[in-house]
C-alpha cells in the first residue's frame, strides 16, 4: 500500500515537471518567434528605408545624367568663411535643406537635385528660387548630404561645361514652369467666370473671344503622359488652392508649390511693367504710357485678346490685351522709340516682341494693377527668368476683321 501510494505521488510530481517543463518551452518558442518576427519587420523597415533613401550618386561620371533626370531647385548659399571645408558645407546644406527634402519624401516625389548659387543681396539663403537664372554655381546637393563643388580647382571636370548645361536645364525647367502656371491660372479664371471646369484642357484656346491661351503650353521633356489633368480633384471652396490637385506634370510639383495665380503690375513713374506670381516675379518690360497722366490708375482684369489687332495706321503691334475698361488695352507698337516715354492717349505700349511673350502666358481673366507707387521688389522675387522667351504661336481664329479705337 505504501508503495502503491509512493508510485501515486512520483507520478504526480512527473507529471507537474512535465506540464512545467512544456509550458515553458512553449513560451520561450513563443519569445523566439516573437523576436523572430520582430526581426524580419525591422529588417523589412531597414530595406524599405534603404530603398527609398538617396543614395551616393554624385561623381563627375553621373551628373550629366541626373541633370536630365532630376528635377533642379536652386538656392543661394550662405556667406560661408575663407577655406571653409567641406565638412562644414555639408553641415550646413544639411541642416538648411532638411526641411525641403523631409516634404519630398513625404509626399513621394522624385528628390531634386539642389543647385547652389553664389548669395546675393536680393535673394533669401536656402530658400527655392523656381524663377532665377544663375550666372554662376557653387555646387550641387543631394538629399544623401553629397557636396559637388563646381570650380576649376576641386571639380575633375569641365566647369565651363557643365554650369553651361545646368544653365540650360534650369532654363528648360522654367519654360515648363511658365507653362504650368498659365495653364493654372487660365483654368482658374475659366472656373471664376463659368463656375465650371473644362471637360478637356483643348477648350481653353477656343477663338476669339473665348481665348483664354493661344495653345495648350508642351509638357515637360522626359513627362511621357503630358499635362496631368484632373478636374474632379477641384475644390470650389479653394479654387486656386486646389489647382495643384486639377492640373500637373512629372518633376514640377515641387517647383510650382504654394505659387499664385499670374498677375500685371504697371509703375507709371517707372514706365515698367512686372508679370508676377505673388512675390516671384517672372517678367520685366519697360512699357510707354499717356501723355500727360491719361493712363488710368485702379485694378483691372485682361477682358479680350487679340492678335494681330487691326488698326489704319497698325498702332497696336503685333498683339492686344485689352483690360476690363473697354477704351484702354495694353498692345504693342509700329513705333519702338516710344517705349519708356509718356506719349500715348492712355493705353499701354509695349515691344512687339515682349507683347507677344506676355500675350502667350496671360489668360483672359488676369489681373491688371496700374498704379502711381514704384513697384515692390522683395528678397523672395529673386531676378527675372533670362533663358529664352516664353512664346506660343497666335492663332488664325485669334484675329478680328473689326478695326479697333482704343485711345492709343
Amino acid at each position: 500500500m505504501v508503495n502503491e501510494r509512493r508510485i501515486v505521488i512520483f507520478l504526480v510530481i512527473l507529471f507537474m515537471y512535465v506540464t512545467t517543463l512544456f509550458l515553458g518551452g512553449s513560451e520561450m518558442m513563443k519569445g523566439k518567434l516573437v523576436n523572430s518576427d520582430l526581426f524580419t519587420t525591422n529588417s523589412l523597415n531597414s530595406d524599405k528605408l534603404l530603398s527609398t533613401s538617396e543614395q551616393k550618386t554624385l561623381h563627375t561620371g553621373s551628373i550629366a545624367s541626373l541633370l536630365q533626370k532630376r528635377p533642379l531647385v536652386v538656392v543661394a548659399g550662405p556667406n560661408l568663411p575663407k577655406g571653409a571645408n567641406e565638412d562644414l558645407i555639408k553641415t550646413q546644406l544639411s541642416s538648411s535643406l532638411a526641411p525641403l527634402f523631409q516634404d519630398v519624401q513625404q509626399t513621394e516625389q522624385e528628390s531634386p537635385l539642389v543647385i547652389v548659387v553664389p548669395p546675393n543681396k536680393q535673394l533669401p539663403v536656402y530658400q527655392a528660387l523656381p524663377f532665377y537664372s544663375p550666372e554662376q554655381v557653387l555646387g550641387i546637393t543631394n538629399a544623401a548630404g553629397e557636396w559637388f563643388p563646381i570650380t576649376d580647382e576641386q571639380c575633375a571636370c569641365n566647369s565651363q561645361q557643365l554650369v553651361a548645361s545646368i544653365k540650360k536645364r534650369i532654363d528648360e525647367q522654367q519654360h515648363s514652369l511658365l507653362g504650368l502656371l498659365s495653364l493654372r491660372t487660365a483654368l482658374y479664371h475659366y472656373y471664376l467666370r463659368t463656375h465650371t471646369l473644362p471637360k478637356q484642357l483643348n477648350q481653353l484656346v477656343q477663338a476669339s473671344p473665348n481665348n483664354y491661351l493661344s495653345q495648350i503650353p508642351t509638357p515637360p521633356v522626359g513627362a511621357q503622359e503630358g499635362w496631368i489633368y484632373n478636374p474632379s480633384a477641384f475644390q470650389p471652396q479653394r479654387p486656386w488652392e486646389s489647382m495643384e490637385q486639377v492640373v500637373g506634370a512629372k518633376g514640377l510639383h515641387l517647383l510650382a508649390k504654394g505659387l499664385q495665380p499670374i498677375e500685371v503690375n504697371i509703375s507709371i513713374p517707372e514706365f515698367r511693367m512686372h508679370v508676377v506670381s505673388g512675390s516671384y516675379l517672372l517678367r520685366s518690360y519697360p512699357v510707354a504710357l499717356g501723355a500727360r497722366n491719361l493712363t488710368p490708375v485702379g485694378d483691372f482684369s485682361i477682358a479680350l485678346k487679340v492678335n494681330k489687332p487691326r488698326s489704319a495706321t497698325k498702332v497696336y503691334g503685333t498683339r492686344a490685351l485689352a483690360l476690363s475698361n473697354p477704351d484702354y488695352a495694353i498692345h504693342g507698337t509700329n513705333d519702338p522709340s516710344s517705349i519708356g516715354k509718356a506719349v500715348s492717349k492712355g493705353c499701354i505700349r509695349l515691344f512687339n516682341r515682349d507683347v507677344e511673350e506676355l500675350y502667350s502666358l496671360v489668360p483672359l481673366g488676369t489681373k491688371v494693377h496700374i498704379g502711381k507707387t514704384k513697384l515692390k521688389t522683395s528678397s523672395a522675387m529673386g531676378l527675372p527668368g533670362s533663358g529664352k522667351p516664353y512664346l506660343l504661336p497666335g492663332r488664325s481664329d485669334e484675329k478680328s476683321k473689326k478695326f479697333y479705337h482704343w485711345r492709343r
